[in-house]
């Protein structure tokens, strides 16, 4: 999950028009896999669209 991420990777999940996790860095994307692996017993990732902007791509998914 994490090979192709840069180091300096950030992460934000937006609910409801809100921020309501933001992380900075692949070793915190780590941690929070760790931690919320244990939340699911199974769960499906859709990437719905990419938009591009300068030097960061936004990927927005449906998570069931």
């Amino acid at each position: 999950m994490l090979a192709h991420l840069d180091e300096n990777v950030q992460f934000e999940n937006i609910a409801n028009g809100e921020v309501n996790l933001h992380l900075e860095g692949k070793e915190a994307i780590r941690q929070q896999a760790e931690q919320a692996k244990g939340y699911f017993s199974e769960r499906c990732q859709t990437i719905t669209s990419f938009k591009h902007e300068n030097d960061k791509i936004i990927a927005l998914t449906d998570i069931s």
